[in-house]
């Protein structure tokens, strides 16, 4: 019986922790931003908050009341959110690739593929300098 009354107990605790931790998750996350009362829109505060939304009503609306009473929804002038900073440091962009022969890759290509493949269909790309553990080159076909 007091075993089952201590887990009742702390089951109760452990949702109270859980609905605290999903409502108003930008105020926990960022306390630095409260009182701003403008700027860009945190878009990792904002998917936080409809998380709350989607497991309970009024968890989410509380989360995005608070967050936006407070001004943690609002990113700090010339911040970036932690979506943005990851997008920055994955971009990939176009890079000439001098050691491939563009025609006999074509050629290859078309042989395995069952398909013409002309060279200016092939364009090779790379991550940016700054990309932690990304793949430094990169072939594709334009269809």
């Amino acid at each position: 019986m007091i075993i089952r009354q201590s887990m009742k107990k702390l089951i109760v605790v452990g949702l109270l922790l859980a609905v605290m931790n999903l409502t108003a998750c930008g105020y926990f996350l960022y306390p630095e931003r409260k009182g701003q009362t403008e700027g860009r829109l945190d878009s990792t505060v904002i998917l936080l908050d409809a998380v709350g939304l989607l497991f309970f009503v009024v968890p989410g609306v509380v989360a995005f009341a608070v967050d936006i009473a407070t001004g943690a929804i609002y990113l700090p002038k010339g911040g970036k959110s932690v979506i943005d900073k990851h997008i920055d440091q994955t971009r990939v962009e176009t890079a000439p690739h001098a050691d491939v022969d563009k025609t006999l890759l074509a050629a290859k290509l078309s042989a395995n593929l069952n398909r013409p493949i002309t060279p200016e269909m092939i364009q090779f790309y790379g991550a940016t300098p700054n990309s932690p553990g990304a793949i430094p080159m990169e072939a594709t076909v334009l269809y």
